[in-house]
């Protein structure tokens, strides 16, 4: 499976990300999501394979899907919730359990 390869070959090249994100609360930094984001976009960059990732939405369910450019790969995420009446709630209807 070639999507595998490239999937590995980006793995070795992702660096710790940056703790740029500061909680005054706590006195301490944080990894923050943009510094995620960039520490795996660099190491697409720094793959010799070809490598994408993108995330969609299929029947209120969040996948994550990576390619090599001619194969793709879905991993099933969680369904998306609505917020009403400060409750989070499940598009579909069902409720969710804290």
């Amino acid at each position: 499976m070639s999507v595998l390869k490239s999937f590995i070959d980006v793995k070795k090249h992702i660096k710790q990300p940056v703790k740029d994100g500061n909680n005054p609360q706590f006195k301490s930094g944080y990894v923050t999501l943009d510094g995620v984001i960039k520490s795996i976009d660099d190491a697409i960059g720094e793959s010799k394979e070809p490598f994408g990732w993108w995330q969609e939405v299929d029947n209120n369910v969040v996948y994550t899907a990576i390619t090599d450019g001619e194969d793709t790969i879905k991993i099933q995420g969680f369904p998306l919730l609505a917020v009403q009446n400060n409750k989070a709630v499940a598009l579909d209807g069902a409720t969710p359990q804290a």
